[in-house]
């Protein structure tokens, strides 16, 4: 991306420097409307004046350039218009060459023909000395080849000779670590972190990758909880291990982070993301108000929304959000395939399989080589029951479906010859879906499907036994459906009953999803069946009320809320937020309610924190040695405390002005019993 923003912004420099020095007509009407962002026209323009005049070299550079960013990037006739282009530009326009030759170097960058992308980078590299980006460039390649002495060698004399960007400090940084010169790394690391404005993503998250190897899992907890406050693209492998290593540590981290930046909407989406993968959809939920709360308008959400009203099995929620979704999309012609695809499966998980049926023929009009858009016609057919056009519609996705996706199309016609009575030709689908099983690039838990028809069971509980032991394994939704749908197939009520009991206890609440799955036809009337059923949509239920009482207000985020604390003079303090204003208080057992100095009070109503309405009159208060002051009663209409939201918390104004701010029982009932865990720095409160 950055490679495509730097020519973007060079090649306009230059049509600039350019556009009144005697150039072609053609050339300058070619860069009105580059410049007008008209890039189909720019190409038009250009293709005529070298059709007018083959030595026309600007109008060559403009298609070049052009030929490279579209669509689906015309490579040869880039490569082609760059090599005209460096033909009949006078020699002594330097910046021009450098610039065609940077395009080359781009090319074959994206075809990964990443020796000659070296070399053409460093020829513009020589040919432009002052220019950062071409720098950049050379080293990125150097990186992507494994050259990181090389890399690092050029980034240190970019930096040398013009100082850095935290953007080159940041890629050093993952060069020393590729060489374990963890050191170097950190130091890189935290120059980046010095050098940017908002604290860079992706040093933390690498300090994280090193605190890890070096056993340090508090550390790296902290760290990543950095990242992922700071930047969804965060999320990644470190993550996945910190979460199955120490789940409680992450968590208390990720608090701590958050109170940092507690009014930052963004911040509360990554933090989002992250509940969400844990399929944790009561925080989930929690952290999305808040980012509505703190300023995301609800368009910019509508498909985290989506997913999460898929996950909790509110299909109608998610039906509706994702047709706003697309109403409010500048894109949605383009996109209309993505939008039919995902209704025809809500449609599916809903039982209502000929409304999924009719947006999967919608999403076939936009793309009618799709050989997996056939295969989900079938399937909806088999719910439907037409087991005649079920077939007509595998034999498509058999027919035109790729070498990658063939032995799942395969396997699915073969599961309707099965329950047509054709076993010949369902054992013949089978073998020949079996025949892929050693190429490349196939989805290896078809062939777990394809034995589980044919009654084998070996690789299947191998499986089983890897998603339920190996803490590495991430993505447990799919896995699970994977497995239900597996042992549907071999009829084993028992396993399937623990596999569905699991996915639900995982945290996954599509409990409608699980009971129109069409492998379970044969299940769905058991009792034993429909008692599991029941008892996870009574969970389910519970699940969306906490999610309603949130919405309405005060609640905790989870049975256990856990608030890191520091220690100042021997006083333990926490950091609350009062009306969306940061503040330290004295945790303090002994006092009766929140107490604030004078000065604090004041403040907040000049700020705006607390208005008239807020002083609610005059009481006397005890402190914690017993003795009784008079003091102005206030309500706070919010308190803030790690993750949670109070409303309508008295507190009590004290005349001195050097009074400590006060975090006494008025909040403390609220939360329930407490603990203080002094070796984590964390009080931790039980409902």
């Amino acid at each position: 991306m950055k490679r495509v923003l730097y020519l973007f912004i060079l090649l306009s420099a230059l049509l600039n420097a350019y556009a009144a020095g005697g150039k072609s007509y053609h050339f300058q009407r070619a860069e009105e409307a580059y410049q007008q962002k008209n890039y189909d026209e720019c190409i038009r323009i250009s293709e005529l004046g070298v059709q007018e005049n083959p030595k026309d070299g600007y109008c060559w550079a403009l298609l070049a350039e052009l030929y490279s960013k579209r669509a689906y990037g015309e490579y040869a006739k880039a490569l082609e218009a760059a090599d005209m282009a460096l033909k009949y530009i006078p020699k002594n326009d330097a910046k021009w060459k450098a610039f065609l030759i940077c395009i080359k170097g781009d090319v074959y960058y994206k075809i990964e023909d990443y020796r000659a992308s070296k070399e053409a980078y460093g020829t513009a590299m020589s040919l432009d000395k002052e220019n950062q980006q071409f720098i950049i460039d050379y080293a990125d390649v150097c990186y992507v080849l494994g050259e990181y002495e090389e890399g690092i060698q050029t980034y240190e004399r970019m930096l040398e000779k013009f100082g850095g960007p935290s953007y080159a400090y940041a890629e050093l940084a993952k060069g020393y670590y590729r060489l374990g010169r963890f050191r170097d790394a950190k130091k890189a690391c935290k120059m980046t972190i010095v050098l940017t404005d908002d604290e860079n993503y992706g040093a933390h998250h690498l300090l994280a990758r090193m605190a890890i190897d070096e056993g340090l899992l508090p550390q790296a907890c902290r760290e990543e909880a950095r990242a992922l406050t700071l930047e969804n693209a965060a999320y990644g492998d470190v993550t996945d291990t910190l979460v199955y290593l120490c789940r409680p540590l992450m968590d208390a981290a990720m608090l701590n982070e958050l109170q940092k930046v507690q009014t930052d909407a963004s911040a509360h989406i990554h933090v989002a993301n992250y509940y969400f993968t844990l399929a944790d959809f009561v925080k989930t939920s929690y952290h999305l108000q808040m980012a509505e709360k703190y300023g995301t308008e609800r368009n910019e959400l509508r498909q985290v929304y989506a997913a999460l009203y898929q996950q909790t099995g509110e299909l109608d929620k998610a039906i509706e959000t994702v047709k706003e979704w697309m109403a409010h999309d500048s894109l949605s012609h383009e996109h209309q395939d993505y939008y039919f695809s995902y209704l025809a499966s809500l449609h599916r998980e809903k039982g209502e399989a000929a409304k999924s049926f009719r947006y999967s023929h919608l999403e076939l009009s936009k793309s009618p080589d799709d050989g997996n858009i056939y295969r989900m016609m079938g399937r909806s057919q088999i719910m439907l029951g037409d087991l005649e056009k079920a077939l007509a519609y595998m034999d498509s996705a058999v027919l035109i479906s790729d070498e990658e996706h063939m032995p799942t199309c395969l396997f699915n016609r073969a599961e309707v010859h099965r329950r047509m009575g054709n076993e010949e030709a369902a054992k013949r689908d089978l073998d020949e879906a079996m025949s892929y099983r050693n190429n490349l690039n196939q989805d290896r838990t078809t062939f777990l499907f394809v034995e589980a028809m044919q009654g084998k069971r070996e690789s299947l509980d191998h499986y089983a036994d890897s998603v339920l032991n190996l803490h590495r394994f991430v993505n447990v939704y799919q896995s699970y459906l994977d497995l239900i749908g597996c042992y549907a197939l071999l009829h084993d009520k028992a396993k399937v009953l623990d596999m569905v009991d699991r996915y639900f206890g995982a945290g996954y609440r599509n409990v409608a999803s699980i009971q129109n799955y069409y492998r379970l036809d044969w299940l769905r009337e058991d009792a034993d069946f429909q008692a599991l059923m029941a008892k996870w949509e009574s969970v389910r239920q519970d699940n969306l009320r906490r999610i309603e009482e949130m919405a309405k207000g005060e609640s905790g985020v989870e049975g256990i809320t856990e608030l890191p604390f520091t220690m100042e003079g021997g006083v333990c303090q926490v950091k609350c937020a009062i009306n969306g204003l940061p503040l330290y208080f004295v945790f303090d057992t002994g006092a009766a309610d929140v107490t604030i100095s004078s000065v604090e009070a004041n403040f907040m109503l000049k700020n705006g924190y607390l208005t008239d309405a807020d002083f609610l009159g005059k009481q006397n208060y005890v402190t914690a040695t017993g003795e009784i002051h008079e003091g102005t009663v206030i309500n706070l209409r919010e308190v803030r405390v790690g993750s949670v939201v109070l409303n309508d918390v008295k507190a009590s104004v004290v005349k001195s002005q050097h009074a400590p701010l006060l975090l006494g029982q008025s909040v403390f009932r609220r939360f329930g019993t407490l603990e203080v865990d002094n070796k984590a720095s964390i009080i931790r409160f039980r409902k």
